[in-house]
């Protein structure tokens, strides 16, 4: 057992070393022309951009071979060992125009599909939130979600959309009618971090685009204390490949993921 915990927190600190690394990588071509560059399309769908794929290299730079590998920027690459989820850049349309406005993330699961840890990197504030068996965690200091329980006129949520036919379908659903602060920041990675600190009370994204990569961010909030589903109310499942989708619903509490849910 302590082999196994002393093997977990190593890779604790590989994914806070990762996104340290990534850091610096993409702030060294942040604002320059290359980093808008379009070098193709990625396994998701999306363009990738030049800075995408310095970010993902720092990433694979830093894992042993014998891991599995399921990037957003890449085709998947097998191994033996542990599963590594990876977007490098979550918000790619911001960074390559030079706004820090975005998010890195890495998430490690067993084989199994346990997730062991995750970690988070905010550019534009230079903070990493990262989460392991012991916690979630902000700069080291360990971090909870707000105790909001019901909508009132303080609470906020924050929400995601792919489409414009996902935003008009999304303004006629009754819980952005009656939520008192809504915003959509861009990165479901910042939302995510965010309701983990306790920034913000809820997180949805009711249209169906979520495939494992994007998922960084629920161990996250559950060991901050939250509350993750799909907008059914149903557990969230990840899966090994870029295929699966899923809606997603994070809330602080049980109390405000059962109102959330009903109004959904």
């Amino acid at each position: 057992m302590k082999k196994q915990n002393d093997a977990n927190a190593g890779l604790t600190k590989l994914a806070i070393k990762s996104v340290k690394d990534a850091f610096d990588a993409v702030n060294a071509v942040l604002g320059t022309e290359d980093a808008g560059k379009t070098l193709g399309i990625n396994p998701k769908g999306d363009k990738t951009y030049q800075i995408d794929k310095v970010a993902e290299k720092v990433y694979l730079d830093n894992l042993p071979e014998s891991v599995t590998v399921v990037s957003e920027e890449s085709e998947p690459k097998l191994g033996s060992d542990v599963i590594v989820f990876l977007d490098p850049v979550c918000g790619s349309i911001l960074a390559k125009r030079g706004s820090k406005h975005f998010t890195t993330g890495i998430a490690i699961y067993s084989k199994q599909l346990e997730p062991i840890c995750e970690a988070i990197g905010i550019f534009e504030t230079g903070d990493i939130y990262y989460a392991d068996s012991s916690g979630s965690y902000k700069n080291g200091e360990k971090i909870h979600v707000s105790n909001k329980k019901k909508i009132d006129d303080s609470t906020i949520i924050n929400c995601e959309s792919h489409s414009v036919a996902d935003r008009l379908e999304i303004i006629k659903i009754d819980l952005f009618k009656k939520a008192p602060h809504v915003f959509c920041p861009g990165s479901d990675k910042l939302s995510l971090s965010m309701l983990s600190e306790g920034i913000i009370d809820g997180y949805v994204n009711p249209a169906k685009v979520y495939p494992s990569t994007e998922l960084i961010g629920i161990y996250l909030v559950k060991q901050a204390g939250g509350v993750v589903s799909d907008t059914k109310g149903r557990q969230i499942k990840v899966y090994p490949d870029l295929k699966h989708k899923t809606t997603l619903l994070c809330s602080c509490t049980e109390e405000m993921h059962n109102q959330l849910l009903k109004m959904l």
